[in-house]
C-alpha cells in the first residue's frame, strides 16, 4: 500500500511539474511571435505523465478498503470538486480567447490561422482545472463503481 501511495504521490507532482511547464512555455496574449510552438515538448509530457497518474490512482483506488459510507462522502465530494473545476475551466477558457482577441477563425485574433493548438493556446488543454477535474473524475467514477458494487454484494 505504501508503494502505490509513494508512486501516486511522485506522479502527481511529476504532473504539477509538466503543468507548470506547459505554463511556462506557453506564449502569454499580446506577446506571440512566429518562433514555433515550443509549449508542445511538455504538453506531450504533461498528457503521458498525468495519464499515468490517473493510472497509479486507480491502483491505490483499489487497495483501499472503505466502507459504503465512506465511498458515498467521496463520490459527493470529488463529483462537487468536478463541477467546480469545469465551471473554472470554461471560465479560463472564455477569457483566454477574449485576452486573444477571438478564436482562430476570428481575423482580428492573435491566433488567427493558427488553428486551435499553436503557442498561445497550450494552456487550454492542460493546466490545473483540467488536471483536478481528471483526478476528481477518475475519484467519482471509483468511488460510484464501489457503492454500485457493494450495493450489488448486499442483495
Amino acid at each position: 500500500m505504501r508503494v502505490y501511495l509513494n508512486r501516486c504521490i511522485v506522479s502527481l507532482v511529476a504532473s504539477l511539474f509538466f503543468i507548470f511547464l506547459v505554463d511556462l512555455f506557453t506564449q502569454k496574449p499580446g506577446r506571440l511571435g512566429g518562433n514555433g510552438n515550443l509549449g508542445l515538448i511538455p504538453l506531450f509530457f504533461a498528457i503521458m505523465i498525468i495519464a499515468y497518474s490517473g493510472y497509479v490512482l486507480l491502483t491505490l483506488l483499489k487497495k483501499l478498503e472503505l466502507n459504503r459510507k465512506k465511498w458515498t462522502n467521496i463520490l459527493a465530494a470529488s463529483f462537487l470538486v468536478f463541477i467546480v473545476s469545469i465551471v473554472m475551466e470554461i471560465f479560463f477558457f472564455k477569457r483566454l480567447i477574449h485576452e486573444l482577441g477571438g478564436p482562430p477563425t476570428t481575423m482580428d485574433s492573435q491566433i488567427y490561422r493558427f488553428g486551435w493548438l499553436n503557442q498561445g493556446t497550450n494552456t487550454l488543454y492542460v493546466n490545473m482545472y483540467t488536471f483536478i477535474a481528471f483526478v476528481s473524475l477518475i475519484l467519482s467514477c471509483y468511488a460510484a463503481l464501489s457503492i454500485f458494487k457493494e450495493t450489488k454484494l448486499n442483495e
